[in-house]
């Protein structure tokens, strides 16, 4: 016995919680075990007056209190799987409201039923605890208009009176008060214990919060004091990068500004010797330095008292500043070399440039590789004559519609090897009819391409010569110009450029 007192304790407990979701508000868990509550006691009653009802032999009244004990538990049912609370809540309400006044009329009336339909006031209270303000105040006027109609009709249902004694209706009015009484007392109990330990809960759960917002505005105070700190050290060290990049930006306007004074210098010492030449009828130079100085740089000089033109184009080691330094090396030894010792001959002029670089740069002491890379033209037109020598720089001569190659020495100017493993080389053509002669470095050739990634290679540079060669000089330089910037597209140049062309 004890054992199913305990279950159906526990069952009693559980049933309230039907149609409860996790994700329900303390007040909507309220509201719904509220509901469900009025309706499980209800059902009770339910139960109860269809037992008196049958014991005194009432069969067909007694249907319908068993009927809203039924009709509780299938919305309950539905409620359970269905989880449609709105609903769920207007059909019971419907039914608490309704289903008393139908008793009482079919036990003959108010006086007959013990005031039956006071079980509908429950209706009221269910409505009135769960719904809004507005809809329970419908609720009440339709209680009010059933109620206040059954007073005129009550009469009717006189017939169907069983003609109980007095004393029983009395006892009738008693359990029903009684019974109402207690529900309505237990439901406003249950709804005050409920709200209170809701309260409690969010009492606690407000504590809670703000021991976390202390802990929290602690733990913020502390990351806000370390990224104050944090900023403080940024900023010093900014300061600092500041203050370097200042000083950087200061040595670099100092030495960009050296650079650009070295190179006013080196473009007035190839001006001058452009300018020094009068024995050209037409030529070119193409001249691109990679970086603000070069390491590219071409010599001219004219005899004054002999028809003989002599031209020298030089690609040193390296280029920007190295570069330059070494093209004023090389530079200076040409002046010694053609002017102060009037040496005229390309394979002699090699072969002393090689002696001095070689003693400049002592490299038989610090095994340095430094050198150059040149080419020496000589055009004696009393002799008409012309005669070349190269250091790994070749002559390109196109006359007549015809492409023909001179190719210079293997080896450099300086370079670290001994002066007597080097062959220089004077060769001669005769100036029989009118050509374009080319002397260039490797620069043009060396550069690589936007679209292919590749070098354009001189094989392909003489074979863009040979299609230009016809042209006059100034659209050859334009030419030159163009086909240099289409091929290296957005690639930054790869070396120094230096082109020469002269037509005889």
């Amino acid at each position: 016995m004890l054992k199913i007192m305990k279950k159906f304790l526990k069952l009693f407990y559980l049933l309230p919680a039907i149609g409860i979701l996790p994700t329900d508000s303390p007040s909507e868990k309220l509201r719904k075990r509220f509901m469900n509550s009025m309706g499980i006691l209800m059902s009770n009653g339910g139960l109860m007056w269809g037992g008196i009802s049958l014991y005194f032999g009432l069969y067909i009244p007694a249907i319908i209190p068993f009927s809203y004990t039924a009709l509780t538990a299938v919305n309950l049912t539905y409620f359970h799987f269905s989880k449609n609370f709105k609903t769920y809540r207007f059909l019971q309400v419907l039914m608490s409201l309704l289903l008393p006044f139908m008793f009482q009329s079919s036990l003959g009336g108010l006086i007959e039923s013990g005031g039956m339909m006071l079980w509908s006031f429950l209706a009221l209270v269910g409505a009135m605890s769960v719904q809004e303000i507005r809809i329970s105040v419908y609720w009440l006027l339709v209680y009010l208009a059933i109620s206040i109609g059954m007073g005129f009709i009550d009469h009717e249902f006189y017939s169907f009176s069983i003609g109980l004694e007095k004393q029983v209706i009395v006892w009738f009015f008693v359990v029903n008060i009684a019974f109402i009484s207690t529900v309505i007392f237990g439901l406003m109990l249950y709804y005050m214990q409920s709200r209170n330990t809701a309260n409690a809960e969010l009492e606690a759960l407000s504590k809670s919060l703000e021991v976390k917002v202390e802990e929290r505005t602690a733990d913020l105070k502390n990351t806000n004091n370390l990224l104050n700190q944090t900023n403080d050290e940024l900023s010093a060290t900014v300061n600092q990068v500041q203050e370097q990049n200042r000083i950087i930006e200061h040595k670099n306007k100092n030495i960009t500004d050296s650079l650009n004074y070295a190179k006013r210098i080196q473009k007035a010492i190839l001006d001058n010797s452009e300018k020094a030449c009068t024995k050209l009828n037409d030529y070119f130079i193409f001249f691109k330095p990679r970086d603000i100085v070069s390491g590219d740089f071409y010599r001219f000089h004219c005899e004054a008292e002999e028809d003989k033109f002599i031209a020298v184009v030089v690609d040193c080691t390296g280029h920007g500043v190295p570069g330059a330094f070494m093209s004023l090396i090389g530079d200076s030894l040409i002046t010694q070399i053609v002017i102060d010792k009037k040496v005229q001959e390309p394979a002699q002029i090699l072969r002393m440039m090689n002696e001095g670089v070689e003693r400049a740069l002592k490299h038989e002491s610090n095994n340095r590789r430094d050198g150059m890379d040149m080419a020496v033209l000589v055009i004696d037109r009393n002799k008409k004559q012309i005669e070349f020598a190269g250091a790994k720089i070749p002559l390109i001569c196109i006359r007549n519609g015809q492409l023909h190659e001179l190719k210079g020495s293997v080896h450099p100017i300086g370079g670290g090897l001994d002066v007597e493993n080097k062959n220089f080389v004077t060769r001669r053509l005769n100036m029989e009819d009118e050509g374009m002669y080319y002397l260039f470095t490797d620069g043009f050739a060396d550069q690589f391409g936007e679209k292919t990634d590749r070098k354009y290679l001189t094989k392909k540079f003489k074979a863009f010569l040979h299609s230009i060669a016809h042209l006059p000089s100034a659209e050859q330089v334009k030419r030159i110009e163009t086909e240099h910037l289409n091929w290296r597209g957005s690639l930054n140049q790869t070396d120094d450029i230096l082109v020469v062309g002269i037509k005889t």
